[in-house]
């Protein structure tokens, strides 16, 4: 009787240890290319200033602060994922590449304003942002909706553990 409770006790040992190795090779993250250090470093929401009354919303990281109709907002964790311009317009998050030390191409798709031909039209873009020391500005790309040279600073966002 010993000899079976030995062999069960092995074969649940052996499944627990067959999921756990199963379960971390799963994607972590819904956004192809996205890793901690990305995610920590975009995460959040973010203003001009730090200095404006801010309103509680519920991210995907938790509860954060931001100003409404103002606030861009990098949430990999919605679903879909988001980068919202505050009351301008709403972008999946499709992708992420890390392209130089704190400078990352994030590829979306949503509706995009065309600056030569002043027309809107939906598809796939990509901004460039450089992050560091929670701040973020953007480089000029064909359809970026955000003026470079403009910084904004991190009002709210995830917490490392």
């Amino acid at each position: 009787m010993t000899k079976y409770i030995y062999i069960i006790l092995t074969f649940i040992l052996f499944l627990n240890i067959f999921f756990d190795c199963s379960a971390g090779k799963k994607e972590k993250y819904k956004v192809e290319g996205l890793t901690d250090e990305v995610y920590y470093a975009l995460s959040g929401a973010w203003d001009l200033s730090t200095d404006y009354q801010t309103d509680i919303y519920q991210f995907s990281w938790g509860k954060g602060k931001w100003v409404f109709n103002s606030s861009l907002i990098i949430d990999f964790g919605a679903d879909p994922p988001q980068f919202y311009e505050g009351g301008f317009a709403i972008w999946e998050i499709l992708s992420v590449e890390v392209l130089d030390n704190g400078a990352y191409r994030l590829n979306l798709k949503g509706t995009w304003f065309h600056m030569e031909t002043k027309e809107n039209f939906e598809g796939e873009g990509y901004i460039i942002i450089h992050a560091e020391n929670d701040t973020i500005w953007f480089k000029d790309t064909p359809y970026a909706p955000i003026e470079s040279g403009r910084i904004f600073y991190r009002i709210s966002g995830p917490k490392k553990h």
